[in-house]
């Protein structure tokens, strides 16, 4: 027989289950933030004042983004816009694209756990980008990503000119990427912040990024460009400018009365030029110019 204080196989039972139990919440507790979840931040209880979307393991296909494409543009407070593992893929990538500009306030868009097999992130940071911060953590992006994005930073004839900060930290870069990134970084004026920890950068990167944080001068074919640029700028001022002689007919004619006036003037005018010569040869004024004084 056992022990005088050990229970009834009645008893234990239930024991053993309130453990399991609690095992299990723990578990369910440590695990919960993986769990599909959709969540919004509000200004006020009014729903059309939501700050913030956050979208979590949830899978975002072509029908999802349809639904979006018609609720986010009536969000006019809406900021930021977070998608964490949602199965993006290169297609639906260019549909969230087309729905950005739609948001007039949107400044903040991070795309984390999303790699995309054909690399088309550098599309959300071209020319007509609207966004100011980006973040792009652990998607795989490796060499030939980053030289897509350095392009869209800024080339020899366009530049990004509203990204503030982006982020590529936690993905494959190695230095050939870090040198396309600096490449790309140096006739933009907008990026403010870079973050690339986490990558495979090692000292000759690290020296590239370096050389583009000093002042450094142009190539001769950037200073080219960039003078053909301005050019191009001016002439389209100058083709927008409005004309400086309009078509409206002035309120009196001009063309007979002045030539009439004129023709009176000329006499008396060169009776005073006459006699403002005959003046100036005088003793008390200087001779003309070119000439010796004759008294």
């Amino acid at each position: 027989p056992g022990p005088a204080s050990a229970l009834p196989p009645e008893e234990t039972e239930p024991l053993a289950e309130k453990e399991g139990q609690s095992i299990l919440a723990q578990i369910q507790g440590k695990y919960a933030y993986f769990r599909p979840t959709i969540q919004v931040e509000l200004e006020h209880e009014d729903p059309k004042t939501t700050r913030e979307i956050f979208i979590r393991g949830w899978r975002l296909e072509e029908k999802m983004l349809g639904v979006l494409a018609k609720c986010l543009p009536a969000l006019a407070n809406l900021q930021a816009i977070r998608l964490w593992k949602v199965g993006l893929t290169d297609l639906t990538l260019l549909s969230l694209i087309s729905i950005l500009p739609t948001c007039p306030n949107l400044k903040v868009l991070s795309l984390e756990g999303n790699p995309l097999p054909e690399r088309s992130f550098y599309k959300l940071i071209g020319e007509e980008c609207v966004l100011a911060h980006v973040s792009l953590r652990n998607n795989d992006i490796d060499d030939e990503a980053a030289a897509l994005i350095g392009q869209a930073l800024s080339s020899l004839r366009s530049s990004n000119k509203t990204l503030v900060s982006i982020n590529l930290s936690y993905n494959h870069i190695t230095d050939v990427g870090a040198a396309s990134l600096a490449n790309g970084l140096r006739l933009n004026r907008s990026l403010l912040s870079l973050s690339l920890s986490h990558n495979r950068i090692g000292d000759e990167g690290a020296m590239k990024l370096a050389e583009i944080l000093a002042p450094f001068p142009l190539t001769h074919t950037e200073v080219v460009e960039r003078r053909r640029l301005l050019l191009e700028k001016e002439c389209q001022e100058r083709c927008r400018m409005p004309p400086r002689h309009s078509d409206a007919k002035p309120d009196r004619p001009s063309s007979h009365l002045s030539s009439t006036m004129l023709e009176k003037l000329q006499p008396a005018k060169a009776g005073k030029v006459t006699a403002k010569k005959k003046v100036s040869g005088g003793r008390g004024c200087p001779p003309p110019l070119g000439r010796d004084p004759v008294w």
